[in-house]
């Protein structure tokens, strides 16, 4: 699911170019957000949160409705921009973008996934040489097992 996100992000444009200059998972996030950014604007994507719910059947194999959280955290270089206003104009558009570009997409991956849904958005945090705001998108799958 990350890979197929991943590869939708990397195809989004704004005025016919690539948004982003490097667009790629993150496990450490917050190394990578200490690194500095060489050509902005960036993107890490990164699972939030996998939430199952309750079994489903009352008899044979268990059937789960999964939802999942997946963070994208964009990076935004702010030099000669010490208040950061700079750099929140610039990313307002390219988060306009990427909620276009991801919002009913439906990822690929080992299950059937819904499309994806609109979540929480922030600000997690401005560094010395970049802003960095985290957008969320929700999916849900089934997962069964092979246990009865």
């Amino acid at each position: 699911m990350i890979a197929s996100i991943i590869s939708q992000l990397q195809s989004a444009q704004i005025n016919q170019k690539k948004i982003f200059s490097k667009v790629e998972e993150a496990v450490d996030l917050g190394r990578a957000m200490k690194e500095k950014i060489n050509r902005s604007p960036v993107a890490y994507v990164i699972e939030v949160s996998r939430r199952p719910g309750v079994n489903i059947r009352n008899m044979g194999n268990a059937l789960q409705m999964v939802k999942t959280t997946v963070g994208i955290v964009i990076g935004v270089s702010k030099i000669n921009d010490t208040s950061g206003a700079k750099a929140k104009g610039v990313v307002d558009e390219i988060l306009k973008q990427t909620r276009s570009s991801l919002m009913g997409f439906t990822p690929t991956g080992d299950f059937e996934y819904e499309p994806l849904l609109l979540g929480a958005a922030d600000l997690v945090g401005v560094t010395d040489s970049a802003l960095w705001q985290l957008e969320r998108f929700t999916t849900e799958h089934h997962e069964e097992s092979t246990n009865e």
